[in-house]
Formats: structure tokens, sequence, C-alpha cells
């Protein structure tokens, strides 16, 4: 399907922007899913899309794409009843993500491949599949926060000032925090952009951030508690920041560990980089080809977590409902439909 990280829609032009903010929310986990019990299974999701997800050619929309399709589902439904144990089903949802994703994503993934590297059960995959699939509507094009990323860079002066990679690295690597899901998608795209401006280009940051609020394009108390929590992580999680190397004719500028942890220490009190930190040149040496470079990073998901997703409990009883009685005709569950009577179309969406 070779899904494009940007134009989620067909017939993308310029105008159908406001496509994307008319159907953003559809593609948003429910809300207090954040606060919800279910943060326990998306840790344990979340370990198991970033190990399976690692490979030679890194395309971290990927494991992205596997996420938010977990957060979707796991916040409408309950967790499918397919193995015996809460914490399997979990691990096959989680790689059932993934694969779907993959899919989206890449033409050549080889399912076969995958499923004998993890030691995976093609029928319980399929059964697995079925279910999320079903549950989400068969909705799998996802409207992310990188869609309206072009949007905002092209509404503030400073936007293409920005490498485009910088900006899907602050969204993605912000996807651990569960507390990301309570933001719209365009919330999130523009606190990117204005994070990487703040550090960036400190001295015209408010001026920048007063031209994209004065469009209404986001509610300004949604916007500030997001840029708080996005300037947070990428302090945390030192992302590098790159300033484009086409713009005003300046030179690609790589934001080091140092100045990331310098910017930590002034920006939070108002005050402007000294702009004397050391400044590291971009390494030029990143394979070409079929690689997406702008999404050809590692990620940082959990790297500071005191939870091990090996070790965390998981009580049954706070996912599982009791089976019906015997003779009740509506129990509930969704039995998956024999692959050959999917029609035609929806056969490339799922396990072959």
């Amino acid at each position: 399907m070779n899904f494009h990280h940007d134009y989620p829609l067909p017939a993308y032009k310029e105008e159908q922007f406001e496509k994307y903010f008319n159907v953003e929310t559809e593609w948003m986990a429910d809300e207090g899913y954040a606060e919800s019990k279910e943060v326990t299974l998306r840790k344990v999701a979340m370990h198991v899309i970033l190990r399976n997800s690692k490979s030679d050619k890194l395309d971290a929309f990927i494991p992205y794409l596997a996420m938010n399709i977990f957060d979707r589902f796991i916040s409408r439904h309950q967790l499918p009843t397919v193995l015996d144990h809460v914490r399997d089903d979990i691990v096959l949802a989680a790689n059932s993500c993934l694969t779907l994703a993959w899919k989206m994503r890449d033409n050549s993934f080889s399912v076969p491949e995958f499923l004998g590297k993890w030691n995976l059960d093609k029928d319980l995959m399929l059964k697995m599949e079925l279910q999320i699939l079903r549950g989400l509507k068969w909705q799998m094009r996802a409207v992310t926060p990188i869609c309206f990323v072009r949007f905002f860079v092209e509404m503030i002066p400073i936007g293409r000032g920005i490498e485009r990679r910088t900006l899907n690295e602050i969204i993605i690597q912000t996807q651990d925090n569960i507390s990301f899901t309570r933001f719209r998608p365009s919330v999130i795209a523009a606190s990117a952009v204005l994070t990487a401006c703040r550090l960036l280009y400190n001295d015209i940051y408010e001026e920048n951030k007063k031209i994209l609020l004065s469009r209404k394009y986001v509610e300004e108390e949604d916007l500030e508690t997001c840029l708080d929590e996005t300037y947070e992580k990428c302090i945390e999680k030192k992302i590098p920041l790159l300033r484009d190397v086409w713009f005003g004719e300046k030179p690609k500028l790589e934001i080091g560990a140092a100045e990331i942890a310098k910017a930590g220490e002034t920006s939070s009190s108002g005050s402007h980089r000294s702009g004397k930190e050391p400044i590291q040149e971009q390494n030029q040496d990143e394979a070409e080809g079929d690689i997406d470079q702008e999404m050809n990073f590692e990620l940082k998901w959990m790297m500071w977590s005191s939870d091990d997703p090996e070790d965390l409990t998981i009580n049954s009883p706070d996912f599982r409902i009791l089976p019906p009685a015997p003779d009740d005709p509506n129990d509930g569950t969704v039995e998956a439909r024999n692959y050959f009577d999917l029609c035609a179309p929806c056969k490339s969406c799922i396990i072959l």
C-alpha cells in the first residue's frame, strides 16, 4: 500500500488540510484513556512494538503508526480473548498492530519472515488482526500529527528554517508518554513546530507563537499544556535539532546534547541561549536509497522508564469480563471470518 505519512487521505491538495481538521478527532484515543487502567497494557504493547520493529532499515513511522492503531483500539474495546492469558493476548495484539502498520507502510514487508522471526502463529495473528480491523471499522489510513506539520511550518515565518526530520522526531519520540493521547493531532504538530523554534530560534519564538495562535486553528490553553510537555520531552530525550540548510542561506546545524542540556537550564526561565554552546555538524554518512531519511532515526521510547514491562503485574479480572452463560446467544464475542470470505480489497490489509 505504501501508506504516506503526510497524505493519508486520497486526492491530496493543500486546501484539504481543512479536511484533516474536520476528522482528526476520529483518529484519537477515546477520552479518559490516558488515566485508565489500560496504561499497563500500553506499556507492555510499546515494549513489544519497540523490540519487534527494529530492522536494518529504520523507519520510525512504522512503530509510531502501530501505537496509533493500538491506542485507538484498546481505548474503545476490551482486549480480545484469543489466548488463555491477558499478557499473551496483549503481546499478540501488539504484534498484530505492528504487522498492520508495516503492511500499510511497506509493500516489501514479509509476513512469513516476521512470523518466523518472532515464532508467531499465523492463525492466531489473523484472528487478532481481524478483531482489531473490525473494532476500528477498517480505518487504517490514520490522520496523525505528522499530517499537520507542513501546514504549521508554512504558517510561521521561521517554519521553513527547521529540518523536517527534527519535527518528525519530536512528534514520534513523545509518543511513549500516554498523556499525549489527550491532545488533538493538530495541537501536537503545532507544539512540535513551536518547540523546535524555541530551541533553535529562541529570540523570535514568541513572535512566531503569536502568529500561529492568531490563526485560531488550535486552542491556546491546549497548546500551552502540550508545549510544556513537548519541551520537557525534547530536553529529557536530547532530541537532535536541525536547521534547514536552504533557509536563509544558513548552514545546517545540529544542536548537540550539551546545547540541549543548556537550553533546559535557561529557556524555562525566559532567558535566551547565548549561542556559544558547542555546535556539531550533521553527519552526512547515512545510507541513501529507498530509506525515508525523514523517518530514519532510532526510537528513544521508555529509555528512562522505571517499569520493566516483563515484570509488570497484569491483574486478569481488570481486563477480562466473566464469560456469558452457556445459553446466552448474545455473548458479545466477535468470531473471525474465514479469510476467503473477505472481499478482495480487504485481503490486502491482512495476513496472507
